[in-house]
């Protein structure tokens, strides 16, 4: 649907400015740099973004344009996740010593995860603007992968896009931000950020892939996948890796066997070409990273040193409302800046209640997506639903071994993918008699 006013002579197209806004999201997100501002934070740098800057303007045109707010079927859920983040973070800045700032930080970087969901799911209004936002995920994966591709080249790592500031010495920065043991994203340097985004181009790619009549583009999709594989492969983020191969079972397990029969190729050249690159990293010797002697003691060091000792720090009080969000790297007792398992963390965090509310949450949004991808007639509703489900699961997995659901451009990137999903079930349900385009 199309809205158009007119002010002082200057014609609008509001469904023009609010694809184009998700489209400039949608890039920023994927090449924005680190920008580290001199705030003050006990163990946490304050790093500025672009879509930071850009969702402050997108809000301000939201307000001017006035439409009405679709508040999706996620909205609930969401919403009493995020009271009990609030709810329990207040009460543990006021009777622990938390510090109120960093609390105020973290809790904001979860809300603007909402808000680009909402945004999303609200400015996409027809089945063309959700394949165009799709296509742009795979655009900007395509350029990091080509980064990815330079760095191998040139035998360099670092990102493209990298801001350095001379800050006070009361102002906490954190070197690692800036190191990888992999290629960088463009604007990233992070083995997490950059395994967790080349997992979910992936995924989307993978999905086109299987769900969308592409006819002679199928080709692309393939290459693509490759390029990303390879990127993700070389990310050496083990959790991404498990995660894509979740992704992908799942994707195929819905499929026809014709399908999975023409995709068996493509996939066995995937992995010809990963094993071969993780080879030659040395992923696969005795004590390369996927060894099962390295994994093993991976998984017995988080659980001697990180769960059971954070684990001991619980009483009665904690157990329901946890210590607050930003408590981890700032108490006494819960020094360890990563708990290496999201569910623990929020356990921490939020307690009990909140982590009923993220599972809640989860389960939500496994539910609607398995609901799209199953239900819906347009190909690209199968294509974003499939890739949220396989994507939501993989993370949901990943969770137990690593805090998927902090790195910024990972979770920014799935709220996308959430709302295209969400946006996609809207347009199901609003249009009629819709033909069904799945191959």
């Amino acid at each position: 649907m199309r809205y158009r006013t007119n002010r002082d002579g200057i014609s609008l197209d509001i469904s023009r400015i609010m694809r184009l806004g998700v489209i400039v999201l949608i890039m920023a997100i994927s090449l924005s740099p680190r920008i580290p501002l001199g705030i003050a934070i006990p163990g946490r740098s304050f790093d500025l973004r672009f879509e930071d800057m850009i969702l402050v303007a997108l809000l301000l045109l939201w307000f001017f344009l006035r439409p009405r707010i679709y508040l999706t079927p996620l909205f609930k859920a969401i919403g009493i996740y995020f009271s009990v983040v609030i709810i329990t973070s207040s009460i543990a800045v006021m009777t622990l010593d938390l510090v109120p700032i960093k609390t105020f930080f973290y809790s904001l970087k979860e809300l603007e995860y909402f808000l680009i969901f909402f945004f999303v799911a609200n400015w996409i209004r027809t089945e063309a603007d959700c394949r165009l936002a799709s296509g742009f995920l795979l655009f900007a994966g395509l350029l990091n992968a080509i980064w990815v591709g330079f760095q191998l080249a040139t035998f360099q790592r670092s990102s493209f896009f990298l801001v350095e500031r001379e800050l006070s010495v009361d102002v906490y920065s954190e070197p690692r931000l800036l190191e990888s043991y992999g290629p960088h994203l463009i604007g990233e340097a992070s083995p997490l950020s950059t395994g967790g985004f080349f997992m979910l181009v992936f995924i989307l790619t993978l999905s086109f892939y299987l769900f969308y009549r592409a006819g002679n583009r199928r080709w692309l999709y393939a290459v693509l996948g490759i390029m990303f594989s390879t990127s993700l492969a070389l990310s050496f983020s083990r959790v991404a890796m498990v995660g894509a191969v979740i992704g992908t079972v799942i994707l195929l397990s819905q499929n026809k066997l014709k399908i999975i029969i023409k995709t068996i190729p493509i996939l066995i050249i995937i992995l010809a070409v990963g094993a071969l690159m993780m080879d030659q990293l040395g992923y696969l010797g005795d004590d390369g990273r996927l060894s099962y002697v390295e994994i093993n003691n991976s998984v017995v060091v988080r659980l001697q040193e990180i769960w059971l000792p954070l684990l001991h720090q619980q009483n009665v009080s904690s157990l329901f409302l946890g210590f607050g969000k930003g408590a981890l790297g700032t108490l006494k007792g819960l020094e360890a800046t990563e708990a290496h398992n999201y569910y623990l963390r929020v356990f921490l965090e939020s307690g009990l209640f909140g982590l009923l509310a993220f599972v809640g949450l989860l389960g939500s949004v496994i539910f609607l997506s398995a609901r799209v991808f199953t239900g819906g007639k347009l190909a690209i509703s199968k294509v974003v639903g499939g890739a949220t489900l396989a994507a939501t699961v993989a993370l949901s997995i990943a969770a137990l071994f690593q805090d998927v659901f902090t790195p910024v451009v990972l979770n920014e990137l799935w709220w996308i993918l959430v709302g295209l999903t969400v946006a996609a079930h809207r347009i199901e349900s609003t249009s009629k008699n819709l033909p069904s385009n799945v191959s």
